[in-house]
């Protein structure tokens, strides 16, 4: 049986994803493939570096507990805050421009910390995605070259490579990748890369379905009656809940909203294009799909608030075992 577990956005949701993936290592012996974009890039590329479920489960949870800790463990806000720091951003323009409201040095060295390319690359377990800005294409970023192959695009205008000689080698730039695929725009510096610049996959596929079609079909082959199952840890509430008339008197209130709906869209329609083409692939595929019930009304990048993230791993929990 080949089995995958694909990880979406969300920023603090990732204490989401641990809590399901705390009660999915408990129902499942072990996954082939780990998929990931934004915080589920981070999450699934510690979780690829241990061939053993349980272990690498553990030591996602150990990340989040001793090292995720608050907001300064993630990210360095300026002087004037996220909301400075991002008008700043809008405003910066010219070749030197700092074009994000904080500062991701401190995830850049979680990311250093728990990957590498010595550990990850004699591997065919990895994919995780960025948006490159430049072209406007999504890349996938593997460590299995039939993955790899599957994923290239004609409007794409780098060719990756896991070859060591080539100059696109991905094993290179592993750091650089992994730190693009959790930068959500203007909150974080785009990565320069290949003389792209990169930023989290988020912007074009918050649930990153599209890595898991391009994992089964190089395992399947093309046998349609072949074993496999997928475990989607979505971070996008099933539904929006209602906002009041006062919630809605101030153009922040508006643009929180906005980018709620947006991004509750696109989540549904990622996942629903996602299974279809799963389905298209191999019919019998087994997809489990763990997500909230309704959407977080918290903000995404507050890593402070200790309740609400405690809050988020129990409701993690809760719906796989619901799910599972």
């Amino acid at each position: 049986m080949w089995r995958s577990v694909v990880l979406s956005s969300g920023g603090v949701l990732g204490e989401f994803q641990v809590g399901a993936l705390d009660e999915l290592k408990r129902r499942i012996p072990s996954v082939d493939l780990w998929c990931g974009a934004g915080v589920g890039a981070l999450n699934a590329t510690v979780l690829a570096m241990d061939s053993d479920l349980t272990s690498a489960v553990d030591d996602v949870i150990a990340l989040w507990d001793h090292e995720v800790v608050d907001d300064k463990s993630v990210f360095r806000a300026g002087p004037f805050g996220l909301v400075g720091g991002a008008i700043g951003a809008l405003l910066s323009e010219g070749p030197r421009a700092n074009v994000g409201a904080i500062d991701g040095g401190p995830t850049r060295k979680i990311i250093e910390r728990h990957s590498s390319w010595e550990r990850l690359g004699n591997r065919r377990n990895w994919a995780i995605c960025t948006t490159s800005l430049t072209d406007s294409q999504m890349y996938t970023v593997t460590n299995d070259p039939r993955i790899l192959a599957k994923s290239l695009q004609p409007r794409q205008l780098l060719q990756l490579s896991l070859d060591e000689t080539h100059p696109l080698f991905i094993g290179k730039h592993l750091h650089d990748f992994v730190q693009a695929a959790s930068s959500i725009p203007i909150m974080f510096n785009p990565v320069n890369l290949f003389g792209h610049k990169f930023c989290e996959a988020g912007i074009r596929d918050y649930t990153p379905m599209a890595l898991a079609v391009q994992g089964l079909a190089a395992a399947s082959d093309g046998d349609r009656n072949f074993e496999a199952e997928v475990y989607v840890i979505d971070t996008s509430g099933a539904a929006l809940p209602v906002w009041a008339q006062d919630q809605l008197d101030s153009g922040r209130e508006v643009a929180l909203r906005t980018m709620q709906i947006m991004v509750s869209e696109m989540a549904q329609n990622d996942l629903e294009l996602g299974i279809r083409q799963l389905k298209d692939l191999v019919p019998n595929v087994r997809v489990k799909v763990i997500k909230p019930l309704t959407e977080f009304e918290g903000f995404v990048m507050d890593f402070n608030d200790l309740k609400a993230r405690e809050g988020l791993r129990k409701l993690g929990v809760q719906r796989a075992q619901a799910v599972l």
